[in-house]
């Protein structure tokens, strides 16, 4: 198949379901949650909010782009880069980090995904606190490193070997309900690295009792530790519900799958100590082949990706890396509800979640991840400072030799290690974005437009409109948020 020439379409975002919703009742919800207990939302959930309605946008500025042969302009508007619920800058990091990963990092090794769920309660804690949700996942990083350590030294009889594992930190649910879990790349095995010489020892496939002790393993470490710190203790104190009441309710209700405001609302609630949990005696359950559960933790670990299953690896990790909101699946009512599509029907027959738009907005700010609480974290090998990570791993410097050899003079990698959205584009659409639509000369940016008289010049002699959608005033609502 051959490369098609570029012709820049701009998105419309604004003519967009989720676009209408925020926008029609952002000021209203941040006016709202301020009345709730006067503190409001936090400034990082404003600011998503916020620079979203500017994504994709020409009147809050774009690149210029013009043909070197034909001299044909075009106008690029610049995009968010937020990671809460942005469809396309959800959609670029996806791709751009699911690259990445296969093409730069993770080794060509058979790999095996452990999914990793845990209580309701925990997950409450972990979005309201990221330290904890480090520490937490540190504990079961811990417990699964030393599950292989022991299969690999009783299979092969051999010791020190190295261990790798991307982890993908995942914080929505199907109906847009916060749920902190981990999605967890092991490579199924262990290097053993002798000089320039590395040798690859198979982790044998886990059986459901292997399964069952770990997830009891698990369950139990990170219960002594929460219990350890205070959290299951009855005066245990809610440090976000003391600072900020009303987002630490939305947190609250989202990971209960409530509302936390208006007439539907359910009562606030400080602690999450549900009937049967915070107990390490349980026997756990098999759920499912490589499934296990006990005391609301529940522990998968039956994908499993062979050596040469790159596309495999890549289309995995864009299923957990997707953005939390499907547009095509987000519908707005007549009565002015929201209606979101689930993907699959729930076990009760389930087929479509209702909201209002305020308890909309209530769900949305529960998704927006905090500031430096990183979503894809490293370990072993693939640690950032491993010293053992550059032979394993493709280095850029390497790759960005491989790509000059290719003819792609350029390279494909910015300097921040990132592939290029030219290069991301080509991948994934297969159209290349440096080509002319109208000649096949090839493109080049001009100029990067930021002032906004500059941007009303420019817009007003296209025949553009240069003014943003308005963004409606908040409004007293009927019944009460």
């Amino acid at each position: 198949m051959q490369d098609q020439a570029f012709e820049y379409l701009r998105r419309t975002p604004e003519n967009g379901v989720l676009y209408k919703i925020v926008s029609d009742t952002l000021e209203t919800f941040l006016a709202e949650v301020i009345g709730h207990d006067g503190k409001g939302v936090p400034s990082y959930v404003e600011k998503e909010m916020r620079e979203y309605l500017k994504c994709g946008l020409l009147a809050h500025g774009f690149i210029r782009v013009r043909c070197e042969d034909c001299k044909k302009e075009g106008l690029v508007a610049f995009s968010c880069k937020k990671r809460g619920f942005c469809p396309s800058c959800g959609g670029k990091r996806m791709s751009e980090t699911a690259a990445h990963l296969t093409d730069n990092l993770i080794p060509k090794s058979p790999l095996r995904q452990w999914v990793l769920s845990v209580p309701t309660p925990l997950r409450y804690w972990m979005a309201a606190n990221s330290k904890l949700q480090t520490k937490i996942l540190e504990i079961v990083i811990r417990a699964i490193n030393g599950y292989y350590r022991r299969k690999l030294r009783d299979s092969y009889q051999v010791k020190d070997l190295s261990i790798g594992s991307v982890t993908l930190v995942q914080r929505f649910g199907s109906a847009l309900n916060l749920n902190v879990h981990f999605h967890i790349l092991f490579v199924d095995g262990g290097y053993e690295i002798k000089g320039e010489k590395k040798v690859f020892y198979k982790l044998p496939k886990p059986s459901d009792d292997d399964i069952k002790e770990m997830i009891k393993r698990i369950s139990g470490r990170v219960i002594r530790y929460l219990r350890k710190r205070g959290y299951l203790e009855e005066a245990y104190d809610d440090t976000l519900q003391f600072e900020n009441p009303a987002f630490a309710n939305m947190l609250g209700a989202s990971v209960k799958n409530v509302i936390a405001f208006g007439p539907n609302k359910h009562q606030g609630i400080r602690r999450f100590i549900a009937p049967g949990w915070g107990y390490e005696s349980d026997i756990p359950v098999l759920t499912s082949p490589l499934c296990a559960g006990v005391n609301g933790f529940s522990l998968h670990a039956n994908t499993a990706i062979k050596s040469f299953q790159r596309k495999r690896l890549e289309g995995l990790c864009k299923y957990v890396l997707r953005p939390p909101i499907s547009e095509e699946r987000l519908v707005l009512l007549g009565n002015g509800d929201v209606s979101y599509r689930l993907k699959k029907r729930w076990r009760d027959g389930t087929s479509h979640i209702i909201y209002t738009p305020l308890e909309f907005m209530e769900k949305l700010a529960a998704l927006v991840p905090p500031p430096r609480a990183h979503q894809v974290r490293f370990h072993g090998f693939l640690a950032p400072h491993s010293k053992v990570r550059s032979k394993l791993a493709t280095s850029r410097k390497a790759l960005k030799e491989k790509e000059k050899e290719e003819n792609n003079s350029d390279g494909s990698l910015n300097k921040a290690g990132k592939i290029r959205w030219a290069r991301l584009l080509k991948r994934v659409f297969n159209i290349d974005v440096n080509v002319c639509s109208h000649c096949g000369g090839k493109t080049k940016i001009l100029a990067v437009i930021h002032d906004e008289k500059s941007i009303n010049k420019i817009l007003t002699h296209l025949g553009l409109d240069p003014n943003p959608p308005p963004i409606k005033p908040a409004r007293q609502t009927v019944i009460g948020f």
